[in-house]
Parts: C-alpha cells; structure tokens; sequence
C-alpha cells in the first residue's frame, strides 16, 4: 500500500534560446546550448540504489542515496542477511525455526527463549494488555479456520470457530520475563508473529546498518511496512516521503507522508478477502470475537519504530478509530491514518498527525 515518492519535474529548453545558440560559431554553439540547458532544467534528483531480498514472503528492499551507496553495500548485505536470519527464528511456517519449535515445547512445560522473541514476548504483551485484548499473537488459530491461511477464505461452522476461539488467548501463555521462560496452559496454544515479524526485522537489520555509519535510507518489507533512517537527498526538507494508495483504487494515490526516522505500517483487507451471500469477509479478525473486522479499509501507523507501527496497524484496526484515538491521546509518539467506508467511496480520518506530516491527494475524501 505504501511506496516512496521521488519528485519529478521537466522544463522545455525554449525556441528562442535554441535560436541564440544556432547563431554562433559551431563550437561555441555546443557550448552555448549546454550552459542554457543547465541554467533552464533544475539539477537531477538524487538517484537511489536498491538492494532487495526474498524473505518472509515478501520482498524486502534497502534504498541508499546513490553517493553512499559505495561506502554502504557491505552493510546492506549484511542487512539482507540478518532478515533471512530472523526469518529462520520467527517463521511459524517453517516446522525447524526457533518460534515453531519453541511452540511445541512449551507445550510441555517452562522453556527458556532466545532474547529476540523475549523482546517481541514483552511488546506483545504490553499491547495485549493496552489494547484490551485487541491485539493477542496466539490467534493464529481464526485466521486457519477462516481459510486465510491458506488464502482459501471460507465461513467456519459454528463448532470449528468454537473450537478454535478455545485455543486462543494471551491468558492461556504464562510468560516470565525474569527467567525468560515460557509455558502454554492449552495443549494447542501458538504464537504467531506475522503481525510484527516484518517490523521487528527491520528495526534490526536497521541497526546494524546504522552502527556501519549507513545513517540515509529507506527500508521496507513487502512495501507494507517500512523504516526512514535519516534524509532522502532529493527533499529539500529531509526526511522520506512514502505514498498510500486509495483501498478501493489501486491505481490512485491517496495521501502522501514524510518520515523523519520512523516506522510506518499499512495494515488492510484490500488483498486478502471473500465474499459470500454478498457480504465481504476481511483477514483481519478480532481475537475477542473471532469475526473479521468490517469497520475500516485500511489503517496506517506511524511510529518511533518499525516493530510498533507493524503491530500498531493491526491493532487499531482492530480497536477503531475511536479506541486508536484514544490510545494515541496517551502516546503521542503514535500517529494513526484511517481509510473508512463511507457509502460507495471512503473516508480519510487522521488521528495525532500534524500537517507537515501528510498531503491528502486531490481526489481525497
């Protein structure tokens, strides 16, 4: 849903200067031309150079300014590797990665985590709690018997969506975080990370380039969620600047936001859905409920680090406009874009986001 955006501007060399250069000696002449073309087009943006990897099925791209771009690939790479690494940890999709195996022993009793999932573990939590249950990482379970995790959507009967609501919960997973241990007090518990893995990967994989002087540039897995690390030399007032696209309208651009060092995430049901009987069925459910989420069509975030504003999206779309605004009353580090239906078209509803921030599109509601 999100890209960046490189502005672009184009001036015509005029006829009449076209008409002074062929008037001199053919030397000169060439000369001439090149010195008006430089004094009528404004200087090329900077260009970027672009490293990308398959990972988390998604694709994930590192974009440096072309003039660091030299100093900076060895840290890029080593960036991409640190994804594959953390993709290996937090895969629930792989039955030989860390979270898959930790899933089956904690079924059996007090397991010791590695430090990456005891810090997504505490984040989890403390959203979970905020969000009253809003957020919760074990409800993988809705989304397999919804079908979305097959990308086979489909209506679960009332006793396979009973059964799974029973195997999820933050209440059925003891969690101690100063012996770093984990229990699950139901035999099918899981986590699933899908929600903040992205962000998570990319906050450390940012790190690691930063602590290699990387300092300018622009992250982003499956262009949903996305990290701004210093400036984008072609603004001329820094930062980064990313687009959303209409929900309804792929096509058209919506907004326009600029990043000053900050996450942003995308969270909406435009590509994963069904209909039945002519009601449209989103992959976002809410764990309290076990149904899909019907109030929004998407729901961006912006926040101090990707791993929030990945889980933040999905959360507040979740909670609503209304139980997001509040939750940004109290944080106001977190900035929230709304997309809602509203009769045939949708409805923009900014939350926290001051105007230099964002630029609403024309055509925007």
């Amino acid at each position: 849903m999100a890209d960046e955006l490189q502005p672009h501007r184009r001036e015509l060399i005029t006829g009449a200067a076209v008409a002074r250069v062929v008037q001199r000696s053919a030397a000169a002449a060439i000369d001439a031309f090149r010195e008006e073309v430089d004094r009528q087009l404004p200087p090329p943006a900077m260009p970027l150079v672009t490293y990308g990897r398959r990972a988390m099925a998604c694709q994930f791209e590192l974009r440096i300014p072309a003039n660091e771009a030299d100093q900076a690939a060895e840290a890029a790479l080593a960036a991409l590797d640190r994804i594959d690494e953390l993709e290996q940890l937090l895969s629930v999709y792989r039955p030989d990665s860390g979270i898959s195996q930790l899933n089956r022993a904690a079924r059996r009793g007090p397991t010791e985590v590695p430090p990456e999932i005891a810090t997504l573990l505490h984040f989890a939590a403390e959203l979970c709690r905020e969000s009253h249950g809003a957020y919760d990482i074990t409800s993988g379970p809705l989304s397999q018997v919804w079908g979305f995790a097959r990308r086979e959507g489909r209506i679960p009967t009332a006793d396979e969506l009973d059964r799974a609501r029973q195997r999820v919960g933050w209440n059925q997973v003891q969690w101690n975080e100063e012996t770093r241990e984990l229990t699950f007090t139901h035999p099918e518990v899981e986590l699933n990370f899908n929600s903040s893995g992205k962000g998570f990967a990319l906050d450390a994989a940012a790190n690691l380039l930063r602590e290699q002087s990387a300092q300018n540039f622009l992250f982003h897995g499956g262009r949903s969620s996305l990290l701004a690390s210093g400036d984008n030399p072609a603004l001329t007032d820094g930062g980064w600047q990313v687009a959303l696209t209409h929900p309804l309208r792929p096509q058209q651009r919506l907004a326009t936001f600029t990043l000053h060092n900050q996450g942003f995430s995308t969270s909406g049901s435009g590509t994963q859905y069904f209909y039945h009987r002519g009601r449209r069925y989103g992959h976002l459910i809410d764990p309290r409920t076990g149904q899909p989420v019907e109030s929004a069509y998407s729901v961006s975030v912006l926040a101090p680090t990707a791993m929030q504003a990945d889980a933040l999206s999905t959360a507040f779309f979740v909670m609503g406009a209304q139980a997001s605004a509040a939750f940004c009353e109290k944080h106001a580090e977190i900035a929230a874009f709304f997309v809602v239906p509203a009769g045939a078209d949708a409805e923009c509803v900014p939350i926290n986001l001051q105007s230099s921030q964002f630029l609403l599109a024309d055509h925007a509601v």
